[in-house]
């Protein structure tokens, strides 16, 4: 079986990181996987006809010589190319598995079976992936993330029973920021991160490179502050970092006469909410500036919420100060 044609381009991504033996092996996965029922190694060889030993491509996994990080970064060079300002989105998601001696599984929230009262637990592999955010060049407004850079989720006890350093999420998802952040200043582009409050926090927010900015979601009483006062001359002591406290969210809300719109962010109905927009520091995160947006459903159950933006501390944004509803938009 044969690539098919628009696969190709993505295949000149191994073509410099893999040696000509190796990289027939990924070609042969790839035209595999686009017919087959299922996308096991067996599955895959057998749909594109390889002719070898489902162990030749499983050993591309396992003590082949190549990076799957300089593949990541390869990747991002074609993803972000023409783009100044390139998107960024962070989660983490679950694969499920089976049999207790596949190395690093363990048990891990189910989030497609979990509500807001009940959490469902499964065992298998949590991958935290960073990925880039294009635009559909067919559908207007459609978008996708194409992952770039992944790491394998160790919870306390898989950690110690396969002799791992245990990790959090987001510390694995600052790892892999760094190492893009790094490489994408090298090519000349601006990264945004966008996710959700287990990343976007604000004592995750402190440890953001500050070439970075971030759009994210906090919880509606967050802490707030203005900026230090600045120093007096002969003023004794170290310098203050915080400055005065600035009404949370939920506070903001609560005055009288704040305009109600309708909005509608998602492919379902529209949302009637009412929104205040405010600017400041957080507490735990008081280098950055932020600027944050406060919504109150009318209808429906998600009440109270809050978001905000941080603009790159290494200047101001290329838009400069966003409005309300292009936070909400870039978040959704």
């Amino acid at each position: 079986m044969e690539i098919t044609a628009s696969f190709l381009p993505l295949l000149q991504v191994f073509a410099g990181l893999l040696t000509r033996p190796t990289l027939r092996t990924p070609t042969k996965l790839i035209a595999g996987w686009v017919c087959a029922p299922r996308r096991t190694i067996p599955g895959m060889v057998g749909a594109a006809g390889a002719g070898r030993h489902h162990a030749t491509s499983s050993r591309l996994f396992a003590s082949a010589v190549w990076s799957i990080d300089r593949v990541g970064l390869a990747a991002f060079n074609v993803f972000a190319a023409g783009t100044q300002t390139v998107f960024l989105a962070v989660d983490d998601t679950l694969l499920l598995r089976r049999g207790s001696t596949i190395s690093g599984t363990g048990m891990h929230r189910n989030p497609l079976i979990s509500s807001r009262g009940r959490t469902r637990f499964a065992w298998g592999h949590c991958w935290v992936v960073l990925g880039v955010v294009v635009e559909s060049r067919h559908v207007l407004g459609h978008r996708f993330t194409l992952p770039v850079l992944c790491r394998l989720y160790l919870n306390k006890a898989s950690a110690k029973k396969w002799q791992r350093a245990y990790r959090k999420k987001n510390e694995l998802m600052l790892d892999m920021l760094r190492t893009l952040e790094r490489h994408a200043g090298r090519k000349g582009k601006r990264l945004h991160l966008l996710g959700d409050a287990a990343y976007t926090a604000p004592v995750v927010l402190a440890q953001v490179p500050g070439s970075v900015a971030v759009t994210g979601r906090v919880v509606s009483n967050v802490r707030l502050c203005e900026p230090p006062p600045p120093c007096r001359p002969g003023q004794n002591g170290r310098p203050r970092i915080r400055g005065a406290s600035l009404p949370n969210p939920q506070q903001m809300l609560a005055a009288k006469g704040l305009p109600r719109r309708t909005l509608k962010l998602y492919d379902g109905p529209a949302y009637r909410v009412r929104t205040v927009e405010g600017a400041g520091r957080f507490h735990k995160a008081p280098e950055r500036h932020v600027k944050v947006v406060a919504i109150e459903h009318l209808c429906g159950g998600r009440g109270v919420e809050a978001f905000y933006t941080a603009p790159a501390t290494d200047g101001e944004a290329p838009d400069g100060e966003p409005r309300a509803e292009t936070i909400l938009r870039r978040y959704s």
